[in-house]
């Protein structure tokens, strides 16, 4: 009953899924393997709050189960609780040092939450252990992204084009990244520039201030479309196969 739940999850069937965990746990409360499909129910239907008490009941009930701790950590991350969500899985990392899945998970918390320092970090961490670790690799691209770094980004992807060169997402992520840069150094930084002397020599403070108003206004609007592209090349690669996020 519980894998017949688990692959009605996997296919979306929500109602069917749920109809079998809750069978099992009729018969067994302390089921972890139903406890942990019940809250990814819950997460599945954006109820964060729910899945914080079916996966804290988890890691109650097995404290070294690494996956409890992970989806506890993605419960509340959901419901924007980034400071639960990091103490989490810093408390998981103390029982199970050194945990790249714990620490990518991390790094994916600190970057919903802004912080893409805090993330860099913690993916570099898992890339000085293992360098041939995919996910961290991609990753760390898509923070890159965020942080507007792109010639550093358009790097990873390449190292990561190289080792796949069989893999045509990769390709396409990197040819859509290196054209975007590039269209960036071409005509929207001498754009800008051009611009801003032409305002300094007309020497009207109320055109400088529009002038800076307008680029402030455009940045925080096309930021977002940034990240949305970094966040859609990820699930695109994740679908391709080129790299997996942490599957519980």
């Amino acid at each position: 009953k519980v894998n017949l739940a688990g692959s009605y999850l996997s296919l979306n069937n929500i109602s069917k899924a749920d109809q079998y965990v809750e069978q099992v746990l009729a018969e067994d409360p302390d089921s972890i393997p139903a406890h942990v499909i019940k809250g990814r129910i819950h997460l599945k239907n954006r109820e964060s709050g729910r899945a914080v008490l079916e996966f804290l009941q988890v890691v109650e009930k097995d404290p070294q189960y690494m996956p409890g701790y992970i989806l506890l950590s993605q419960a509340y991350a959901m419901g924007e609780q980034y400071g639960l969500a990091v103490d989490t899985l810093i408390n998981a990392l103390k029982i199970k040092p050194g945990s790249s899945d714990v620490m990518i998970v991390l790094a994916e918390v600190y970057y919903q939450k802004g912080d893409y320092a805090k993330a860099a970090a913690e993916l570099k961490k898992v890339l000085k252990t293992n360098p041939d670790d995919i996910r961290a690799t991609v990753n760390l691209g898509k923070v890159y992204i965020a942080q507007k770094k792109f010639k550093a980004a358009e790097k990873i992807f390449l190292d990561i084009a190289s080792k796949h060169p069989e893999n045509d997402t990769v390709l396409m992520v990197l040819a859509g990244l290196s054209v975007f840069v590039q269209g960036l150094q071409m005509a929207l930084f001498p754009l800008g520039e051009e611009m801003a002397y032409s305002c300094v020599k007309k020497g009207n403070l109320w055109v400088l201030l529009l002038f800076a108003f307008t680029l402030g206004f455009g940045t925080t609007v096309a930021e977002p479309a940034v990240i949305a592209f970094a966040d859609e090349a990820s699930e695109i690669g994740a679908d391709a196969g080129v790299f997996a996020f942490v599957e519980v």
